[in-house]
């Protein structure tokens, strides 16, 4: 027996100690946890393949290990190795694969003794901490077929490696993965065309910059060129249209410049999978252009265009590529109706998404019929008109329905019962009508409901207790009415946004809504709300569940006085917006509980009593408008502990004393965040504060007030000094304009004696124009 094949650590070197001589070693996964350092028994000469992955070791790589002197296959994948000895391995010379990836405890600099293994067939070192760059005497690898160093925190650049293997008389390598790298890259080298037999170049999410070189056609093997996510701009080569083995290229997420025509096409016959893209901020830099006519070589399978240009015309060659199960046209300048022929080359597809174009016309009628493994379907920010089809409920795989941001209209459709795979429903900002269909009950695996922004009414179906997977409901925006449903926090226990402002819902809070501990934005402004605001709102967002994206998700925000949308960031978001409604009482002081809130709006209700002094404990808040209510008392002076507040609102209020100052509200001097509290006083206020050091001072103990140097009275108080203002203004205005109202005679006395005084003043300007007139011309004879 030649083969020893174990799994279980127990008795493992007896059972080989039995064997006189061996040619593979099999330990994989056996719960190892050392290796014996010396071995005397074993006749280890004659082994070819030795497999340690999927142990835990915490002790080096033995010595003996060099001794192993036909060995061709070293597995320790997975192995967990804490310590790690390069020397016994770089001694076996005729080691043909070395397998040291998914270790993570691997780091340091990659050792140049490894670049001794010259009959190395496969060098895998993926999914490890290394640093530093590739050694140079990597290049001295030319048996090298695999070499694979991604997700491994290399650096530097990769020209001396590719030049030093282009220069092997036999170049062997086939596969060069370096890919997720992200301090690896500089320029890709012309060598690149040398390695005549490379099948795959995975170069993604790296680094890399400058143009593709044109060398790279010659690659006649070539079948996977990944260039995604780098820094790579300037034109693409036209010689990758030789690449006729080509089945993958991808090349999405860079800077492209420049024109792509059928040239760059013309012999990817085999080609299935192709990606392109250019950053958002270079949007429309790169431009498909090819004949009307244009018959592609390919049937692809993927498509992924994203800010790319091929409209405005609807791209014609479309319509040959029957074999697709994925298209991605996403802002690629359409504005032009999808042709009624296309979709019968759509039967397989089971992504399609044609966002943020200017499609327009209508959702084919019999959508249902003509996609039916549809999966996602996206038709977001275009100019779509008339209803949601019926046939919709017919895509029984469908799992995301992305439609907001068109002119839809019409009530949604009846048939929602066979969607019980649907997870992301969002048909926001359009002119959608009636209420909820009764079939929607059964959409029981929804994570996101968006219907904002519609004309939708009514009131909430009680079939939402259904959702409890839902992490985000948004219905503001519409006409729903009646009181909100205390099922939302009873069976909503997932939720983490829920936005109903901006409708018609009446009654009280309900207390249930603060079962939901992990709910980061709360907003329900501008409806009829009423009663208190509840005192366990302060325990929203305590959960420290951190998985919050969903990838998709998207909610308008009004923060700082403003409506921002937010989308990738969403998930860091906290708000909490009960403005605009009929909220009376107190502010609860658990409300200062929501640490993590970075927004907190009140304004606009009939709230009372004091603002809570621990208000300084909301420590990441950045907005705070408590504005028009009816709010008393002083100003907290923990307010000045927020070191992130950008934006204040306490106007129209009853607030009074001194407003705090020091840290971040210095900042903050805007008198209008303050308006319409006429007790209060101090910076950035004109009122002055009794007893502060800008007064002028006087003699103390005069009466309630202090004379100033001109002898007049300085009142003591804001509340002295508009008492006086009226008294004035009663005197002054109704003292005599309210005479000449009332008495006719007066009133007749006063115009004309108004008249006398204005032929008075003209007169005197005619007499002393003419004077001056006349004192001219004498001074010029």
């Amino acid at each position: 027996m030649s083969v020893v094949n174990l799994s279980k650590a127990s008795d493992w070197l007896q059972a080989v100690n039995m064997l006189p001589s061996l040619s593979e070693l099999h330990l994989h996964g056996c719960g190892l946890v050392s290796l014996p350092h010396t071995i005397y028994s074993i006749n280890f000469t004659g082994l070819s393949v030795l497999d340690l992955s999927s142990n835990k070791f915490d002790s080096p790589i033995p010595h003996w290990l060099s001794n192993v002197s036909d060995l061709t296959v070293l597995n320790l994948a997975n192995s967990s190795l804490r310590f790690f000895s390069y020397t016994a391995i770089s001694n076996i010379h005729s080691l043909c694969e070395l397998h040291l990836s998914h270790n993570f405890q691997l780091e340091g600099q990659l050792p140049s003794s490894l670049g001794n293994l010259t009959n190395l067939h496969i060098l895998d070192l993926s999914f490890n901490n290394f640093t530093g760059e590739i050694p140079s005497s990597f290049a001295n690898l030319c048996q090298l077929q695999t070499f694979d160093l991604s997700f491994s925190d290399v650096r530097g650049e990769i020209v001396g490696l590719v030049d030093g293997l282009s220069r092997c008389s036999t170049s062997s390598l086939e596969s060069l993965v370096l890919s997720e790298n992200n301090l690896l890259g500089g320029i890709l080298p012309h060598s690149l065309g040398g390695l005549e037999k490379l099948k795959t170049i995975d170069l993604g999410y790296c680094s890399f910059w400058g143009s593709i070189p044109s060398s790279v056609g010659k690659l006649s093997s070539l079948q996977e060129l990944f260039l995604s996510d780098n820094q790579m701009n300037g034109s693409i080569s036209e010689t990758i249209g030789n690449l006729s083995m080509l089945v993958s290229l991808e090349l999405d997420y860079n800077f492209w410049e420049g024109v792509l025509t059928e040239t760059h096409f013309q012999n990817l016959s085999r080609l299935e999978h192709m990606v392109l893209s250019v950053s958002e901020s270079t949007k429309w830099t790169l431009v498909i252009k090819v004949n009307h006519d244009w018959l592609p070589p390919f049937k692809l399978k993927l498509i992924g265009l994203y800010n790319v240009l091929i409209g405005p015309q609807f791209p014609t060659w479309l319509r040959d590529q029957t074999e697709l199960m994925t298209l991605l046209l996403v802002n690629v300048g359409i504005s032009d109706t999808i042709p009624h022929g296309f979709w019968n080359s759509c039967s397989n597809i089971g992504y399609l998404n044609f966002s943020n174009n200017e499609l327009r016309g209508q959702i084919p009628k019999n959508i249902g019929e003509q996609l039916p493994k549809l999966r996602v379907l996206d038709f977001s920010s275009n100019s779509l008109t008339g209803g949601i089809p019926s046939s919709i409920g017919m895509l029984k795989e469908l799992v995301i329905l992305f439609l907001q941001n068109n002119y839809l209209s019409g009530e949604l459709p009846p048939h929602w019962k066979n969607l019980s795979s649907l997870s992301i429903l969002d048909i926001s900002n359009n002119g959608i009508s009636g209420n909820f269909p009764s079939s929607m009950q059964y959409l029981s695996s929804l994570k996101l409901l968006s219907l904002s922004q519609n004309h939708l009414e009514g009131k909430l179906p009680s079939f939402f207790r259904y959702y409890t997977g839902l992490r985000s409901l948004d219905l503001g925006g519409n006409k729903f009415f009646g009181n909100l449903s205390a099922s939302i926090g009873e069976s909503l226990s997932s939720l983490l946004w829920l936005r109903l402002r901006s409708n018609s819902f009446e009654g009280s809070i309900p207390s249930q809504l603060c079962l939901l501990s992990s709910l980061q934005i709360l907003d329900l402004a501008d409806n009829y709300l009423s009663g208190g605001i509840p005192p366990c709102l302060g325990n929203l967002s305590t959960s420290n569940d951190e998985d919050h994206n969903l990838g998709f998700q998207e909610m308008l925000v009004v923060l700082k006085g403003k409506e921002y949308l937010y989308t990738s960031i969403l998930s860091l978001v906290h708000s909490l917006d009960l403005s605009n409604n009929k909220l009376s009482g107190e502010i609860p002081d658990n409300i200062t509980s929501l640490s993590k809130f970075i927004n907190v709006n009140l304004s606009a209700n009939n709230l009372n009593g004091k603002i809570p002094e621990n208000i300084g404990n909301m420590h990441d808040l950045e907005s705070l408008d408590l504005s028009r209510n009816e709010l008393s008392g002083p100003i907290p002076k923990s307010l000045s502990a927020l070191n992130f507040l950008s934006y204040l609102n306490l106007s129209f209020n009853n607030l009074s004393g001194q407003v705090p100052f020091g840290n971040q509200l210095q900042t903050l001097n805007d008198p209008y965040s303050y308006e319409g509290n006429y007790l209060l006083c101090g910076p950035p206020l004109l009122n002055k504060c009794p007893g502060s050091e800008t007064e002028p001072t006087g003699s103390p103990g005069e009466g309630n007030g202090e004379d100033d140097r001109d002898g007049n009275e300085v009142l003591d108080s804001p509340l002295s000094f508009y008492i006086s203002l009226a008294i004035g203004f009663i005197v002054g205005f109704w003292g005599v304009c309210g005479t000449l109202i009332i008495k006719t005679s007066w009133r007749l006395a006063y115009f004309r004696s108004f008249d006398h005084m204005k032929d008075q003043i003209y007169v005197f300007i005619m007499v002393k124009l003419v004077l001056f007139l006349r004192k001219i011309k004498l001074q010029r004879r």
